[in-house]
């Protein structure tokens, strides 16, 4: 699963290439994920999902949340490359982050 910037045209700005699904499937390991983390829960793993620069301060906020509560360093890294990715460059108003399905 990739994570890319594009603009609002869809043109690719950056992208990161990061193993997402092993961070999606230990958070839906967590209890009640969906009322801990309402924007990573809809991140779909098959299609791709979007967010704005209004949504993006809470996602990186929810990553950071999850990253506390993992016990393996591998994700904790990925969550790191996920969130040092999102926060550089994503106030630009017309920059999205789409997070690539399989």
């Amino acid at each position: 699963m990739n994570i890319q910037k594009i603009d609002e045209k869809g043109k690719v700005l950056e992208e990161c290439l990061v193993d997402f699904g092993i961070v999606l499937n230990t958070l839906y390991e967590v209890e009640n994920c969906k009322l801990l983390f309402p924007l990573l829960c809809y991140i779909d793993i098959y299609g791709d999902t979007y967010f704005n620069r209004l949504q993006n301060p809470d996602l990186v906020d929810q990553f950071s949340w999850l990253k506390t509560m993992m016990p393996d360093k591998a994700i904790k890294d990925k969550i790191d490359k996920i969130v040092n990715f999102i926060v550089f460059g994503s106030k630009e108003v017309h920059l999205y982050i789409k997070f690539l399905g399989d």
